[in-house]
């Protein structure tokens, strides 16, 4: 395996296409600012003066996009992204890419196969960990974005080359790792089906055989017995899922089947592996209760968490988790649970959690906001905060979920971080 480079010799991204040039150009840059994040009919009329009809549909979706680009990439690069909605929206941000990134370059390897790459989103991620990219697609246009993005980075230090070609053509090197991204559209709209993936699961298959390693980008509710052997990373970002990535050949763990990673508003990530497995314990509820990050649970490592963390499991499919206030959380397991004092437990009706409200007011608890927080449709939480709501100056948190044969349940209690 090659070192990464070194070199920081500017890059000059590919020809772009069309209205993409012009956008690219300063009298470009001028159309994407005059229309707006939110462009009206004057603004387009007015743009059509000087500029063609798809150049002026084209800025008016670049400049929609760069609105909300922010939320995935450094301003930078954020404000000179080149992207129309679907390829934003497909696009790895640039913490989740930088995370995957960082496996390619601690397994040692200085160059990366980004096959259906895009508008550039892993690219930007592999380059800024300095490993040379050889980015793919069959869409030549993606390919010339994807290298203007690149171009965007503040200093270059790793080298971009693109081509125009299938994911599978004999050309590309196959002693090189890959990351592929698969689009994951049908003929009607968006797919969480592994078989309607472009490529296939033939050619994924073929992928892997050929390459020392790779990751290949999934839905976070892909079924994991439909992949090809690899260790499955389920990631959320900000406590969302965003992605799953399986990893295989050398960039997959021997001891890992799955993994959960969190990753935080600042880009920190934390990580924890193990063998998927599902519990049905039950235990009542203790002084704290704790919610449990969503990579945990799509990745089947509830009992993992538990044996870390040294807490008892609330109820099967609930995420919750109890204990006593006295037990310290060990750090590994601490990013995954959000802590929350239990004030008080009934079974499920308005009437009773009002006057649940009513006795915690007595002892000098006064709930202002009331965050309701429901599964499987148990009550609709929009509406209940608004009934709920107090004139107090503590927020509370109402949990209202199906404990089995005990019914529906409501437990109010006090987030501890006190958001």
């Amino acid at each position: 395996m090659t070192a990464p480079r070194t070199d920081t010799t500017p890059r000059s991204p590919s020809p772009l296409p069309g209205a993409w040039g012009v956008l690219a150009s300063d009298a470009g840059r001028e159309l994407v600012a005059s229309l707006g994040a939110s462009p009206d009919a004057r603004a387009i009329e007015r743009a059509r003066v000087s500029h063609d009809a798809e150049t002026v549909r084209l800025a008016a979706e670049l400049a929609r996009v760069r609105s909300r680009a922010t939320d995935k990439w450094p301003p930078a690069i954020a404000s000179g992204l080149l992207a129309d909605r679907d390829g934003y929206e497909m696009a790895s941000g640039w913490h989740v890419a930088r995370h995957k990134a960082a496996r390619f370059e601690r397994a040692g390897f200085g160059r990366v196969l980004d096959l259906c790459c895009g508008v550039g989103g892993d690219a930007l991620g592999l380059l800024s960990r300095g490993l040379d990219v050889l980015a793919v697609d069959l869409d030549p246009t993606r390919a010339a974005l994807c290298a203007h993005n690149a171009s965007l980075l503040a200093s270059p230090h790793a080298r971009l080359d693109t081509r125009v070609c299938d994911a599978l053509d004999d050309a590309l090197p196959r002693d090189l790792p890959f990351h592929l991204d698969p689009a994951r559209r049908s003929d009607a709209g968006r797919t969480l089906r592994y078989e309607d993936l472009l490529p296939g699961p033939e050619a994924i298959a073929s992928l892997v055989g050929r390459h020392p390693a790779g990751a290949i980008k999934l839905n976070p509710g892909i079924d994991a017995a439909l992949l090809p052997p690899g260790e499955l990373e389920i990631v959320s970002e900000r406590g969302r899922l965003t992605q799953g990535v399986l990893w295989t050949g050398g960039l997959a763990s021997d001891e890992a089947g799955r993994t959960a990673t969190l990753i935080g508003a600042s880009g920190d990530a934390f990580s924890i592996s193990g063998v998927p497995d599902r519990t049905d314990d039950t235990s009542p509820l203790e002084e704290l209760l704790y919610t449990i990050d969503p990579s945990v649970e799509r990745a089947d490592l509830v009992p993992s968490l538990l044996d870390r963390a040294g807490l008892r499991h609330v109820h099967p499919g609930l995420g919750l988790l109890t204990g006593p206030a006295s037990h310290p959380v060990p750090a590994e397991a601490a990013p995954f649970l959000t802590a929350y004092r239990v004030q008080e437990e009934c079974s499920w009706s308005p009437k009773r959690v009002r006057a649940a409200l009513r006795s915690l007011a007595s002892r000098g608890i006064h709930a202002g906001e009331v965050v309701v927080k429901a599964r499987a449709q148990t009550v609709d939480p929009d509406r209940e905060q608004k009934r709920l709501r107090g004139d107090g100056d503590r927020t509370l948190t109402l949990f209202v979920l199906r404990f089995g044969d005990r019914g529906t349940r409501a437990i109010l209690s006090e987030r501890l971080d006190g958001r």
